[in-house]
C-alpha cells in the first residue's frame, strides 16, 4: 500500500478541515456561477478514492453533492453544460473513485439531469489539457490537494487563461514545510532539530509527504522547485536560514507568502490561509484561494469567518490555539488582540483609496496584501470606529430607513451597498 493509498483508510482532522472549507466555498460560488448562465467546469486535480473507508466522503463527492443542493435552489439554471473532472493517478485510488462516482449515482440519481461527470485515471499536469480544451467563456474551479509538492506547476495557469474564460478560481493546498524541506535538500542546507519538532514532521508524516529525495541531478531538482514556487526566489529564502537571518518558522512563512506572490501574476485577489490541527506556532499547511472576482475573494473570506466555530476563530476546546495560525492574534476568550495593529493598517489602506470603492473590494485588496489578520466582524468594527472619528468617507445605498433614519450598516448584501474613500 502506498502511502496515499493508506491516507484514505479514516479521514483525519484536517482532511475534514480541507473539505468543510471547499464544500462551503462552493455553496455559494455554485449558487453564483450558475446564474452566468455559462458552462461549468470543475477540476479536481488530486482526486483519490472520493470516498474513505469509514464512509465519509471526499471531496469529488462533496463537490458533487454541494452542486446538486445548489442547482435544485437555485432560481437561475439556465441549463447550461456542467462537468466535473476527476483526476486521479493512483492505479491503486482509481478505481475505488470509479466506484464512489457510480454508488453516488444511484443514491442521487437526478445528478445526472444537471451535470456529467469524467473520472480520468492519469497524471493531473497531463490530463488538465483534457479538461480545459474547449474552455472558452466557461467558469472553471480547479481544486488542487496532492500528497506532496512534485506535481505543483502554478505555470499552467497561464495556459488555462490562453482559453479565454469566463472566470476561473483555484483553491489548492500547499505544504510550504514540505517546500523548505525539499528546498534544503536541494541546496545541502540543514535543517536544525528545533524546526522539525516545531513542525512535529516526525509524529505526522501524512502530511509531509514529499517527492524531491534523490540529489543525483541537482539542476534538475532547482527547477523542479522554480516550477513549482513560480520563480527561483526561494533560493534566497534558504540562504537567509542557512545563514541564521531566519528561523524554520520564518522560511516557511516566507516561501507561502512567495508562492501567493506569485499566484498575483495570474490573479487580482489571493488569499493565504494558513491552518494548523495541533496546538504549536506553525502551521501544518496552507490553503490558498486565488480569484480574479471580487465576489469569489469576498466569499472566501466570509466562508472562513463562518466556520470560525470548527476552523479559525475560536480556540480549541483541549489546547489554547486556534486553527488558523500567524495571520492574527486572539485571546482565550477569541478577542482580537492587537486591534491597534490592525486599526493602522486598515487607515494606512484607506489612505489610498482617493476615488470612491466598494467597500468589499476594498476588502478583497486588503485580505491579498495583509491575508485575514482577524475576524470580519473586529474588521467592521474598527471600520465604524473609523467613521465616528471622521477618518474614513462613508456612503451607503439606500442611505436611510423606510423611516428616514440615517443607516450604519457595515456588512454588504444585494439590497445593501457600501461604498468608502480616504478623507483628503
Amino acid at each position: 500500500m502506498t502511502q496515499s493509498e493508506g491516507f484514505f483508510e479514516h479521514k483525519r482532522k484536517w482532511s475534514t478541515i480541507k473539505d468543510d472549507l471547499l464544500a462551503n466555498y462552493l455553496r455559494p460560488y455554485f449558487t453564483k456561477i450558475l446564474a452566468t448562465g455559462r458552462p461549468i467546469i470543475y477540476i479536481d486535480g488530486f482526486a483519490g478514492k472520493g470516498k474513505f473507508d469509514d464512509g465519509t466522503l471526499g471531496s469529488p463527492l462533496l463537490a458533487m453533492k454541494t452542486f446538486l443542493e445548489s442547482v435544485k435552489n437555485s432560481r437561475r439554471w439556465y441549463g447550461q453544460t456542467v462537468k466535473f473532472y476527476f483526476i486521479e493517478k493512483s492505479k491503486g485510488l482509481y478505481p475505488g473513485l470509479c466506484d464512489s462516482i457510480q454508488r453516488f449515482y444511484q443514491i442521487y440519481p437526478d445528478f445526472t439531469q444537471y451535470a456529467h461527470t469524467y473520472p480520468i485515471e492519469g497524471n493531473y499536469l497531463d490530463k488538465i489539457k483534457v479538461c480545459t480544451e474547449r474552455a472558452t467563456d466557461s467558469n472553471i474551479f480547479l481544486y488542487l490537494d496532492p500528497y506532496g509538492i512534485k506535481d505543483y506547476n502554478f505555470h499552467i495557469i497561464s495556459e488555462i487563461e490562453k482559453k479565454h474564460c469566463y472566470s476561473f478560481e483555484i483553491l489548492c493546498n500547499f505544504n510550504a514545510f514540505g517546500f523548505f524541506r525539499e528546498a534544503c535538500n536541494v541546496l545541502k542546507v540543514n535543517i536544525k532539530n528545533k524546526d522539525y519538532l516545531a513542525f512535529k514532521f516526525k509524529q505526522d508524516k501524512l502530511t509531509n509527504i514529499c517527492e524531491f529525495t534523490v540529489m543525483e541531478d541537482k539542476p534538475h531538482y532547482i527547477s523542479g522547485l522554480n516550477r513549482i514556487f513560480g520563480s527561483d526566489d526561494w533560493q534566497k529564502i534558504i540562504k537567509s536560514y542557512q545563514n541564521n537571518e531566519i528561523d524554520g518558522v520564518e522560511a516557511e512563512k516566507r516561501i507561502a507568502d512567495g508562492v501567493a506572490l506569485n499566484l498575483r501574476s495570474y490573479f487580482k485577489y489571493v488569499l493565504d490561509m494558513p491552518i494548523r490541527v495541533k496546538s504549536g506556532n506553525v502551521p501544518k499547511y496552507r490553503m490558498i484561494h486565488a480569484s480574479n472576482s471580487v465576489d469569489g475573494c469576498y466569499l472566501m473570506a466570509w466562508n472562513i469567518n463562518k466556520r470560525k466555530d470548527d476552523l479559525i476563530y475560536s480556540i480549541q476546546k483541549q489546547e489554547s490555539d486556534s486553527l488558523f495560525g500567524d495571520r492574527f492574534s486572539l485571546d482565550e476568550k477569541g478577542d482580537l488582540v492587537d486591534k491597534d495593529k490592525v486599526k493602522f493598517l486598515l487607515q494606512d489602506a484607506i489612505a489610498y483609496v482617493h476615488q470612491e470603492k466598494r467597500y468589499k473590494e476594498f476588502l478583497a485588496e486588503f485580505f491579498t496584501k495583509y491575508g485575514i489578520p482577524c475576524p470580519l466582524g473586529d474588521i467592521n468594527k474598527i471600520m465604524e470606529e473609523l467613521e465616528k472619528k471622521g477618518k474614513v468617507v462613508v456612503r451607503r445605498e439606500p442611505s436611510t430607513t423606510s423611516t428616514g433614519r440615517i443607516k450604519r450598516f457595515w456588512s454588504e448584501t444585494k439590497e445593501n451597498k457600501i461604498f468608502i474613500r480616504s478623507k483628503s
